[in-house]
Formats: C-alpha cells, structure tokens, sequence
C-alpha cells in the first residue's frame, strides 16, 4: 500500500508513506514493513521492521553476522540513502543489545556540519543478529538550505567566554530535605 502525505516532521515535506504486510489466511495478525520517501528527493526518512512475536517462546540463536560486519552493513546503508553522508555524518555511538532470544546491533550518525554537531539531526540504523535490517531512522528537520543559512550566523561570545559564563551562573546549594 502507499499513499502521498505531509511528513510527521511539521516542515510541510510531502512523502510516501509505503507498506507492505505478509497475511497468512486464518491468522487474525500480520508481519509489516514501513518506509518513507521523501517525495521531492527520493531520499528515505526511514523504514521499520515489525513482526509478531509466535505463540511459542523463541529458541535463542547466536548472531550469525559480527558487531563489525553488522557496522559496516550500516555505514553501506547510510552512505546509500542519505545525501553527502560521508562528509555530513559521523558514528558517534554504537550499541548491542542481547536479549534471550536475539541480538540486535544499533548505530547512530551525528549529522555535521563545518565540524560542529547539529542538533536533533541523526540516522540511526538497527541491524538484527543475522544481519537483517530492522529500522532505518533519518532525522532531517532541517533542509540544506537552512543548514547553510548558519554560515551567515557570527558568534557574539567565543567558546571560552562561553563555558565561564555558563560556570558563573551556575551555582550550587546542599540542601536536606525530610519527608514521611
């Protein structure tokens, strides 16, 4: 299924809003993926995975793909759907998360720009221990063009002068609070 809609984002950005459900005949449930594109630029905003669990507890498995080769699968996914990402974006975390039956690899790329983080712009990708994408995650809130716009932006205070004002006004009280 698809339809054509404005993104949840609030910029105004028309997507395609795509899914596609497996349906087994007689079973109440099914397994879905989730995507959306960026209508204008083709550009995916992200893409999930989600299955139901089975009426039977899993059988624990171990992962059949390393945290290293899970890495690289996610930098070979960003660096394909995410314009200019080896010079915007950068790794800056990485998680695995082991539950009884599986593991799951999570990645995080902070979006750059003339090397300063911009806030609230990250991909995350999440990969499963066989190596099967999960979740696809790209927060573009701002466009190029806005992002540009903070070339024109000077700074009234440098880096320095900034920390000491943030410690003077800063200040710290003990206090001790009874209750009961």
């Amino acid at each position: 299924q698809s339809n054509l809609s404005n993104y949840w984002g609030g910029n105004g950005k028309q997507v395609w809003s795509l899914n596609w459900n497996k349906r087994t005949a007689g079973i109440n449930r099914d397994d879905s993926k989730y995507a959306y594109v960026d209508a204008d630029t083709g550009q995916l905003l992200s893409y999930h995975q989600f299955q139901y669990p089975d009426a039977e507890p899993a059988k624990a498995t171990a992962p059949s793909v390393t945290e290293a080769q899970a890495q690289a699968k996610a930098i070979e996914l960003v660096l394909a759907h995410y314009p200019n990402a080896a010079e915007a974006l950068k790794l800056s975390d990485a998680k695995t998360l082991n539950t009884a039956t599986k593991t799951v690899y999570q990645f995080v790329f902070q979006r750059f720009y003339k090397d300063l983080p911009v806030n609230g712009m990250t991909v995350s990708v999440s990969i499963d221990g066989s190596g099967k994408l999960l979740s696809y995650n790209a927060d573009t809130y701002l466009s190029d063009k806005d992002i540009k716009a903070l070339d024109t932006l000077t700074a009234k205070v440098d880096a320095k002068d900034a920390q000491q004002r943030l410690l003077d006004d800063l200040s710290v009280e003990l206090r001790y609070i009874s209750s009961g």
